[in-house]
């Protein structure tokens, strides 16, 4: 399995989303042994990565080390790390798309789109065997749907305003 946890990166004291992931990534990627840390579409994201892993616990173990190293590159830069939703009144027009082929594709292709999918969740990817594994453990999650859905709701706010619903985003 592998675990994708994107993370917001803000200024204190204000918390504003900041435009300073590069530098925050430059300086980490040198300290870690493990998993990796990179950008998501704005300079105001940061996306931690397991590598493979073979357990849970493995999964764990890497992304509390990157945290730390995170947590603590964050500080010396004067940043905050934030968790997952959407932040409550950052402005779309002031995010900056990062400096990489695939992001400049796409906001080519969208346009402000791109600068509107500042938003932040935990992706858990689930490695099978073959297709029928992998249609068998579809089969025993749908069910959880619901679940999942229900642990979504922590962006009840978006460009400003009460959208009051639970989550402005799934």
């Amino acid at each position: 399995l592998g675990i994708e946890l994107e993370m917001q990166v803000v200024n204190p004291p204000g918390y504003d989303l900041s435009q300073d992931s590069s530098r925050l990534i430059d300086t980490v990627k040198p300290q870690l042994t493990a998993g990796e840390v990179k950008h998501d579409i704005t300079e105001s994201m940061l996306e931690m990565a397991t590598g493979v892993c073979r357990n849970i616990d493995q999964a764990d173990a890497e992304l509390s080390a990157m945290q730390q190293i995170i947590m603590r590159v964050a500080a010396e830069h004067h940043l905050a790390i934030c968790g997952g939703g959407t932040h409550p009144f950052q402005k779309w027009q002031r995010q900056e798309v990062c400096d990489d082929e695939r992001y400049r594709r796409n906001l080519e292709n969208f346009g402000y789109l791109i600068q509107q999918a500042t938003v932040f969740g935990q992706h858990v990817h689930i490695g099978c065997a073959n297709g029928d594994d992998a249609i068998y453990l579809l089969h025993g999650l749908s069910r959880f749907v619901p679940h999942f859905i229900a642990l979504s709701a922590a962006s009840p706010y978006k460009q400003t305003s009460d959208t009051r619903f639970a989550c402005a985003r799934l």
